[in-house]
């Protein structure tokens, strides 16, 4: 998926919002692992009437911060880039 494939929806009126589970899949990880980066405010979220959900496009911008082979780190957690 390209940025262009992200920000054309945002364009076009309409923004992927994503639960947990989908953000995981998304991002090709578990639950736990959003949940705990959640938990230490690494990963972007907000909270709608006690739901967590994720922009798609946050994600993605997120994503482009992480260095390289650096997403998952020994604990099995998602790192921030250092």
């Amino acid at each position: 998926m390209t940025e262009t494939d992200v920000t054309e929806n945002v364009e076009d009126g309409g923004m992927d919002i994503l639960d947990v589970k989908e953000a995981a899949q998304y991002l090709k990880c578990s639950t736990s692992k959003i949940y705990g980066q959640v938990k230490r405010g690494i990963i972007p979220y907000v909270r709608n009437e006690g739901n967590i959900i994720f922009r798609k496009l946050d994600l993605f911008h997120w994503l482009g911060t992480m260095r390289k082979g650096f997403l998952f780190g020994d604990e099995n957690e998602l790192q921030e880039a250092g």
